[in-house]
């Protein structure tokens, strides 16, 4: 069912089209001359309205691009049948080298001769950059910046496809509900911060450092063994306990020090199952006190005390 615009509403209407961010909003007349165009298209250095002489279509596109802009504007408004779009190089203002798709939509007068084409310029670098802003909030967790349980589960899940022999450590900080409770929402949000810090600056850049609960880490560990990971993790609680003992919290100037439990499984099986037997060794270090580290393989000794 096709839509229909009094002169207003449809002047209305373009006016809505273009305020939309950075898309261009076009109409071109029978020879791809430009005769209007949106707000956006100051960008690209040009205003129809402003001009004695309307730029030709072709005239946007950067060297080597104009052929084929010209090509599909005149396939189009001639009524050939083409590709819906097509992506191509512009030149900006500042002159620098844009990329947009094109989608331009021949218009008929009431006998049905072509009178010209309306289309859209959809900027691929804006929508890059959204696509990679969106896919970093999708997967990252926003207090600490490390990677989020969904980013995290899909990297454990790769690496036990690949069949990496390396180590999955899981660290959570002690009482930390405790600590929030006493000193307040907003201090516990600066020890997780400082806490993730600490681990990103701790481990080596192919260890991948994730937040997966509320005081939950986990760092995947592709290259290295039970034992290695079992002596890095152990490094890390000691570091901790020792950097923070005693330290000052919150604004009454309280004292607080951080004790770290963390439990180390291979990579194996499958990824839940490497999960699972990481949190039961993290459950068995944390029921035996503070600043222990315990390994899968030693569920039925006593964890390492690492401080």
């Amino acid at each position: 069912m096709g839509a229909h615009f009094t002169l207003r509403e449809g002047a209305a209407f373009y006016g809505l089209l273009a305020k939309s961010g950075s898309d261009i909003f076009i109409k071109c007349d029978r020879a791809g001359f430009i005769e209007q165009a949106s707000p956006g298209a100051a960008r690209l250095g040009f205003a129809p309205r402003e001009m004695l002489i309307a730029p030709h279509i072709a005239d946007l596109a950067a060297p080597g691009h104009a052929a084929a802009l010209r090509d599909y504007c005149l396939s189009v408004i001639g009524g050939e049948s083409v590709a819906p779009s097509l992506e191509l190089e512009l030149q900006t203002v500042a002159g620098e080298a844009a990329w947009y798709v094109l989608t331009l939509h021949a218009l008929h007068d009431k006998r049905g001769a072509s009178r010209g084409a309306i289309g859209i310029l959809r900027s691929i670098d804006d929508r890059r950059r959204l696509e990679e802003r969106l896919f970093a909030a999708a997967m990252t967790d926003p207090l600490t910046g490390l990677a989020n349980r969904r980013a995290f589960t899909a990297m454990l899940r790769h690496l036990v496809r690949r069949d990496a022999c390396g180590s999955l450590a899981l660290f959570s900080l002690d009482q930390f509900r405790a600590l929030n409770l006493r000193h307040g929402a907003s201090e516990g949000d600066r020890l997780l911060v400082a806490f993730a810090g600490f681990l990103r600056e701790g481990l080596r850049r192919d260890h991948i450092v994730a937040r997966i609960g509320d005081e939950l880490f986990a760092a995947l560990m592709p290259a290295d063994g039970l034992v290695a990971a079992e002596d890095l993790a152990c490094d890390l609680v000691e570091a901790i306990s020792s950097a923070t003992r005693g330290a000052a919290c919150g604004s009454g100037g309280g004292e607080v020090s951080l004790s770290v439990s963390a439990g180390v499984a291979r990579l194996a099986r499958s990824g839940d199952d490497t999960l699972q037997r990481a949190e039961l060794a993290l459950v068995l270090g944390r029921a035996r006190g503070a600043n222990r580290v315990a390994r899968e393989d030693e569920l039925a000794v006593r964890p390492r005390l690492c401080a």
